[in-house]
């Protein structure tokens, strides 16, 4: 059976090197959601873990604009027509937050 919870609402954000909240910066964080922590301390590690919380946090923000911009082209495509400036505009905003965060 498949569990009803939803997850924690976007946006997150990244706060002392790998720890993850919810909030939209580290100065507003919230709730502590994850601790991504190296197994065994190594400089190289501890880079990774940094470089794999801010990953998740882009991908997490990032998600329900990217979603929505699929949706919007699939639309297109069903309806055998292009995109409009506004819609291209609203893809290629999605594209760029999942790219930079």
């Amino acid at each position: 059976m498949a569990s009803a919870a939803l997850p924690t609402p976007t946006p997150w954000t990244r706060r002392f090197g790998a720890d993850i909240y919810a909030g939209a910066s580290p100065s507003e964080a919230g709730r502590l959601l994850f601790e991504a922590k190296p197994t065994n301390g190594t400089r190289e590690e501890l880079e990774e873990a940094w470089a794999n919380a801010a990953f998740v946090v882009r991908a997490c923000n990032a998600h329900a604009g990217l979603l929505a911009a699929i949706k919007m082209m699939k639309a297109a495509f069903r309806d055998n027509r292009g995109l409009t400036m506004d819609e291209f505009k609203q893809m290629q905003a999605a594209i760029s937050a999942a790219e930079r965060g």
